[in-house]
Formats: structure tokens, sequence, C-alpha cells
């Protein structure tokens, strides 16, 4: 700020203000500064390559694939190549159109595969994951496996295998205590961390293990920290971070979330651990070789299921989880002070905004016409406050005899969505990716909590916690019976 008020035409002091907006959770400023270094000096790359990314992570599909064609214009890069071609929208307008991105996406990747590609770090070049693919409601092995093979073509170090993998012994534990590295970026209040936090804190505590946190941001929870033998932060660059995590000699190396973060993604490739596994902190198949098991639960999954993983899947008997049990509010508010009307019956849905498929879409706006006394509250998406603009129009342009009782309220603070919670008549689960933590929630305040489980796990973890407590009233068959339910329960 102070190098602009010096000099307001410098172009780059303004993409380094937006990089540091970005990272204080101020997009719209970022962005706004971004174009201004853009119409200062058109021929920065740089400038708009950061604007491409900034505009994709706020749902602008349209514009950051121009910003990121003019970029790799600029500066030629694999990486945007990449970027471009495997980058998806925020909310598709139908099941056809993802039906036509999907093959659109098989496509892109096939012509890339053919080509001369050169990646020396994927997680900085790339940066980014197939994260929206699962949202999309397919069966996504297949694609996970050539985009994987895809990144195997253009970077061959990321199949580094570590010195202590490269002989192999039988038995493969190498100490007395069986070593156990657990890796995540989000080992902290995000929802990883709460479904994962206490069940490693209390693996640690086990007599016979040994484990390790790698904890891929810096901001890992402290008692967790303190609860493991070890904790390594690992650089942010790839080759840096695979060589400190192969030093450690694990047993076993376990990913929480492969797909959530481009650096704990391209890890994964490599063999740091004569074992190494996934966990449902992205519940979806990451298509990834080296990554040997799928840790599940039998009250997830559907009998057919391994056809969805290209890891071998274990279904535990059990929650493979440990969510601590949500307190009330020491102040809970009623309707009026959530801002709420007290004549609606209101049907809650507090899940990520990229969650909502079009089919869902359809079902609310049934519900909205069966109970003409209905609202559905969502929520504005917490970092990006406009996000739920498209998501407005998409449901408007196909339900626009509904469209006015589709309310978005400001992201809540916890306590204030614990109320929201408590005071709804009706809690929707989206589908085909259903709630995670919110399930939780809604479970330990008593509010009906309607759900359609889906084919895949992601889509069945509320179908999960009523298979466990032998309640299944709310779980519909189909999205008729869907939308029956919630009416029923709703009026």
């Amino acid at each position: 700020e102070h190098a602009l008020r010096a000099e307001p035409a410098h172009a780059s002091a303004h993409v380094n203000l937006g990089n540091a907006l970005l990272d204080k959770g101020d997009p719209d400023a970022a962005i706004g500064h971004y174009r201004r270094a853009v119409a200062l000096d058109p021929g920065f790359a740089t400038a708009h390559l950061n604007l491409a990314m900034a505009l994709e992570d706020d749902g602008r599909y349209t514009d950051a694939l121009e910003s990121y064609a003019r970029a790799q214009e600029l500066e030629p890069s694999d990486g945007i190549r990449i970027k471009m071609a495997t980058m998806l929208p925020l909310y598709p307008e139908s099941g056809a159109e993802i039906d036509r991105l999907r093959e659109q996406l098989g496509q892109s990747i096939a012509e890339l595969a053919g080509q001369a590609l050169r990646l020396r770090d994927p997680a900085r070049e790339v940066g980014q994951t197939a994260f929206l693919l699962p949202y999309q409601g397919r069966n996504d092995r297949d694609l996970q496996r050539r985009l994987a093979a895809l990144y195997e073509h253009a970077c061959p170090e990321l199949l580094y295998v570590a010195p202590h993998c490269r002989t192999p012994q039988v038995p493969h534990i190498r100490h007395a205590r069986l070593r156990v590295g657990f890796a995540s970026k989000y080992f902290t209040a995000h929802s990883v961390g709460i479904w994962f936090n206490r069940l490693i804190a209390l693996l640690a505590a086990e007599p016979d293990i040994e484990v390790v946190l790698i904890d891929l941001s810096g901001a890992a929870d402290s008692e967790l920290r303190d609860a493991c033998a070890r904790y390594l932060a690992p650089p942010q660059d790839l080759a840096q971070a695979r060589e400190a995590i192969a030093r450690e000699e694990f047993d076993i190396l376990v990913y929480a979330d492969i797909g959530m973060d481009p650096l704990s993604y391209f890890l994964a490739f490599s063999r740091l651990a004569p074992v190494q596994c996934a966990m449902l902190g992205h519940p979806v198949t990451n298509g990834i070789r080296n990554v040997d098991y799928f840790i599940s639960s039998a009250l997830f999954e559907r009998e057919d299921a391994q056809a969805h993983y290209s890891e071998r899947l274990v279904r535990l008997a059990c929650l493979p989880l440990f969510i601590p049990r949500p307190l009330p509010p020491a102040a809970p508010k009623g309707r009026r002070e959530l801002g709420l009307p007290e004549d609606r019956a209101i049907y809650a849905c507090p899940m990520m905004l990229h969650k909502f498929h079009p089919d869902f879409d359809a079902t609310m706006a049934e519900i909205l016409r069966r109970d003409p006394r209905a609202e559905i509250v969502l929520f504005q998406d917490p970092r990006y406050p406009h996000r739920h603009e498209a998501l407005r129009q998409r449901f408007s342009a196909a339900h626009a005899d509904v469209a006015g009782r589709l309310r978005f309220l400001p992201w809540a603070s916890p306590d204030d969505l614990l109320s929201i919670i408590m005071v709804a008549d009706v809690a929707l689960d989206t589908f085909h990716f259903g709630a995670g933590t919110t399930a939780f929630l809604v479970l330990a305040f008593g509010t009906p909590l309607v759900t359609l489980p889906g084919d895949y796990v992601r889509g069945r973890p509320t179908y999960g916690c009523y298979l466990k407590m032998g309640m299944m009233d709310c779980v519909a068959k189909d999205p008729a019976e869907y939308v029956d339910l919630a009416v029923r329960i709703g009026t």
C-alpha cells in the first residue's frame, strides 16, 4: 500500500497487494488489483495468471479461461495448458452438461497425453486438483486414473521411491513400533481436522504405534501436535517435501484428504512408505498407482463399491472418524434474532455451495411447490461472497416460479449455525455429494435430516449414521420420496 501511494501505476505492486489481500480473505479487492495491473501493463503475464486463478476460485469459469488464455499467449507454460484443459465450472447447468464436460475432459487428457509435456513441480505449475469432479455425481475412477497417468507422463519425477522402499522387506515393518505418518494441510478447525484430529490423537496414545504428524500447512491444531510422537512441517517445494518425508522411513503413510490440496495430491504419487493409504477427508478415489488402500466404512459403502476405486477398498465396521459432540450455544437465538420468518416452514440446507447438483435444484423446487409455506435456507460462501449468485441464477432459470423462496443467508458463526439448525423444521441433505461434518451437527440437536443415499461414498455419510442408529425414517429411496419425507416433516 505504501508503494502504491508512492507510485500508483506500479503493476507489480498491484499484483503483490492482490496476493496479500487474497491470503487475507478479500478476493474482491484482490481481483480489483489484478485487473488494475493488467490495465497498466497488458503484457504482464503474471498479472493475467493471478487474475485467472482468483476468478476460478470465485467460480467465474468463463472469465478465468479468458485470463488463462491470455497468460498462456504471453508466456506459454505446460502447467497453464493442463490447468485450462482440466478446469471445471463450479455450477454445471444440467446433468447433460455434466456429461459433456466429462467427455471433454477425457478428450483433453488424451490429447495432452500424446504431446511432449514437461513439469518440474506440478504442485506449483498446475497448482490445482480435480477437486470439483466428485461433485458431479458420476464414477470418477477412470478419469482420475487417466489424469494421474497424464501427470506421470509430464513429470516422471513424481514416481520417486524413498531409499527404504527400494528393497522389499518381509515383513516390511522396520521399527520396534509401527511408524505411521499422517499427512494433511487441514489438521485445523477444517472439517478434515474435525473428523480426524481426535482419532489420530487416540492412535498416537497406543503403545505399539509411533505417530508422526505431517503438517502441510504449518498450522495444525496444537493439541494434536502435542499428542503425536513427532511433528514434521515439510517445505512447500514438492521435491524437498518428499525428501523430508522419505527421511522419516515410515512403515505406513496415510493421507487424510488426497485431492483437497495440490501438495498432498502430488506427494501421493511417490513411494514414501511400503504401505500408503487414503482416508475420507476427500471422499473419492484418486487414481494414483502408489496409493495402496482407501480406508472407508461398511456403513458408508455399497457392496459393489470396489468398482469406484483404483485403491484396494477397506471397509471398517465402524465410522472411521472421531467427532466431538458439539455443545449448544450459550444463548441460542430465535428466528426473529436470526432474521428468519416466524410464519414459514424453514427447510435448512447448511452445505457448502459446490455440493449443489442440478438434480438437487429440481428436488428443492418441488419441495417449495408442494409446501407453499416453505422457505429453503442456504448459506453464502464464507470466503467468496458472490459465489451464491451463480447458483441463484441457475436455480431461477430452471425454477422461476419458486425462486423467491430460496433464501441465502450470510455464512453463520458456529453458534448462529447451531441456532438455525435448532429452529429449522427440517434439514435437507444434498445429493449426490452429501453432508459430512454438518450431518453430525444436525443429528446432535435432533432436527430431522432427510437424506437420499447416493451411489458413491461421498453421498452416504448421513445414511451410514442412520444405519448405525437403526433409524431409517428419514432415508429416501428416490427423489420423489425425498420430497414426500421433507414436506411431511416440514408441514
